[in-house]
């Protein structure tokens, strides 16, 4: 009986990857290196770019997590990433199907705090019981001190990801993120240029729209779509702050979450070297934005569609806001990207594992963006 399920899983992951073949040719495309560097014995190598994944917004569907774990184990990134709301509504939802699959998985998996993750009918959102339930399970991460943010160094690439937490204000899912975290970030940004390592920022949230209006890439949909409401202004303190890190220079500014909180936040810093940004990671959207921030066009945001589509007695979170179909038993039921990062030309090739197909026919498979 044992030996059969074990049978049926693998031919199952077999049947994931093949019904994937197209993405799986653009991902090993994008690791491959074909260089001439001098003698004619070394014309090429594979492997020596970072490959990273991202999935997001999972909302309580585990089977569609099983089938990330799946693309993960085949394609073997760096580090994948899941940029927040683990649960399907709120804190009393299920989130250990994530980490008891992420315990003894052979790729490193990280996580952000969601808007949902925030969410509780009897008041247990506060950062030590969301530091404790999504973030201390995770392996391998530094400066948290027990904070809902934290950092990894991937020394052979030469890469930091740090993770924030948009929700440092505890009030449900209100976004705010606070002086002390501001503080944090500066000085692991300071000692990443100092290392110079490229940095990654992964949070629920984008730090702002990106500019659509002169190229649509394939991975921004036509249509900014907000069913909940609409989003509400946020101060750009992030973005300076990394535009002070990636150009060396001085950053003196006050902020206010005008409409979420009324501490303020006063940023005095000084960034010796110049730093080298990557890009921002997020999730919350439902739907795929990928592109530059509309006040700083030198900064690669990539904000994708939900990776969780059908958990039990939840909508169809994959299409009420993205022009994607998403349908059961398909290719479609998946939405996962990988990130193949080259750092010599700056670049970052994205590639869609799972639904890439909108309505206008328009295919969201691969893109390449510098940063």
């Amino acid at each position: 009986m044992h030996r059969a399920k074990e049978k049926g899983k693998a031919e199952n992951a077999m049947d994931i990857i093949a019904r994937n073949s197209r993405a799986e040719q653009y991902i090993c495309a994008a690791r491959k290196n074909f260089i001439m560097r001098g003698a004619p014995d070394c014309l090429s190598e594979s492997g020596s770019r970072m490959l990273i994944g991202h999935f997001t917004d999972l909302h309580g569907d585990a089977e569609r997590f099983q089938n990330a774990l799946t693309f993960f184990r085949h394609f073997q990134p760096d580090f994948a990433i899941h940029t927040g709301d683990l649960v399907k509504w709120n804190t009393e939802d299920d989130s250990d199907y994530f980490f008891d699959g992420i315990k003894d998985f052979p790729i490193p998996i990280y996580n952000c705090i969601g808007n949902h993750d925030t969410f509780s009918d009897s008041g247990q959102h506060k950062r030590k019981y969301l530091y404790e339930r999504f973030i201390k399970p995770l392996k391998g991460i530094q400066g948290s001190s027990g904070k809902c943010y934290y950092y990894v160094d991937f020394d052979e690439k030469k890469v930091r990801l740090i993770v924030l937490n948009d929700y440092d204000n505890e009030q449900d899912g209100v976004c705010a993120i606070l002086q002390e975290q501001c503080d944090w970030l500066i000085g692991v940004l300071k000692e990443a240029a100092e290392k110079q390592y490229g940095v990654i920022i992964a949070a629920h949230e984008s730090q702002e729209e990106v500019d659509t209006l002169e190229k649509r890439g394939k991975f921004c949909q036509r249509y900014n779509v907000h069913p909940w409401k609409k989003p509400l202004p946020k101060p750009l303190v992030i973005p300076d702050i990394v535009d002070a890190f990636r150009n060396g220079k001085t950053l003196k500014k006050s902020y206010e979450w005008w409409y979420s909180c009324t501490e303020r936040i006063h940023i005095d810093c000084s960034f010796q070297k110049r730093g080298e940004f990557i890009c921002y990671l997020c999730g919350h959207r439902h739907s795929d934005w990928i592109g530059y921030l509309q006040s700083y066009p030198d900064q690669l945001s990539m904000t994708m569609t939900c990776s969780g589509c059908f958990p039990p007695e939840y909508h169809n979170i994959g299409e009420e806001v993205s022009d994607l179909p998403r349908i059961p038993g398909t290719v479609t039921e998946d939405a996962v990207n990988f990130y193949i990062i080259d750092r010599i030309k700056k670049t970052i090739a994205v590639v869609r594992v799972g639904a890439c197909v909108n309505d206008l026919f328009e295919e969201r498979l691969y893109e390449i963006y510098k940063y």
